[in-house]
């Protein structure tokens, strides 16, 4: 299998699906975060090792992530918030004080046990999307 390599600061929104399909330019690793209530998301902690994926047990309640504002945020950062529970409290992001994702100012969530809530930044505006495995 070949990945052909891209820029993710020049792909519009509408390419997110070939941004998870053709491969990144630079290999990273994801860190993992365990969450059990709201938090804040950070582009980048004090060790320079920013939380990329959270994985949220919403039993005990709805779980948001507080973005950071998007002029804050590197481009291209996308983080992900995976709901591990059952029940129907909803898992996912909510953008920084007026800012939308997909240009709502709703919170983008999930109620489905296993699928992962993602936002994705142009540096401009969050993008959302869900995958389901």
């Amino acid at each position: 299998m070949s990945f052909t390599p891209i820029d993710i600061t020049t792909h519009s929104p509408s390419d997110l699906g070939d941004l998870l399909t053709s491969g990144l330019t630079t290999a990273r690793h994801l860190n993992l975060s365990a969450e059990t209530a709201d938090f804040t998301v950070a582009d980048g902690d004090v060790d320079g090792t920013p939380e990329d994926v959270y994985l949220c047990d919403a039993t005990a309640g709805a779980i948001t992530g507080a973005l950071p504002a998007v002029a804050d945020a590197d481009v291209g950062r996308i983080f992900y918030a995976r709901k591990t529970d059952a029940g129907g409290n909803a898992v996912g992001f909510d953008g920084d004080a007026s800012e939308t994702i997909n240009g709502s100012a709703s919170a983008y969530t999930t109620t489905t046990q296993h699928q992962t809530v993602c936002v994705y930044t142009d540096g401009t505006e969050w993008y959302g999307f869900k995958l389901t495995v």
